[in-house]
């Protein structure tokens, strides 16, 4: 993928917001494979990627689970392009009462 800065700088402005968080899901079966390799871009804020986004990556695992994936733990990795490989690991506690708590490592 080869992002265009400005256009996503536009669309950053109309959708209000910071980042956009792009991913592809492995397939990997694999102990400690990363469920997917991810990319964040911020270029409305002059950071046209980042290396590792904890936030964006608690969000997808959030956003996983609701979609019924839900590993023990989802293991990401980001920053390849960048030749910065960050492994973001996130741990999903689920709890009826309160909703959900997300524990973040790298």
């Amino acid at each position: 993928m080869v992002p265009n800065f400005k256009e996503i700088s536009i669309l950053s402005k109309e959708m209000k917001c910071i980042s956009i968080h792009c991913f592809a899901l492995t397939e990997s079966d694999i102990d400690n494979a990363p469920i997917a390799v991810c990319r964040n871009f911020v270029p409305l804020y002059s950071i046209n990627e980042e290396a590792a986004t904890g936030t964006s990556n608690c969000a997808l695992a959030c956003y996983l689970h609701n979609l019924g994936i839900r590993p023990q733990r989802y293991i990401f990795e980001q920053g390849h392009n960048l030749s910065s490989v960050s492994r973001i690991i996130v741990e999903l506690k689920t709890d009826t009462d309160i909703g959900s708590r997300e524990k973040l490592g790298g």
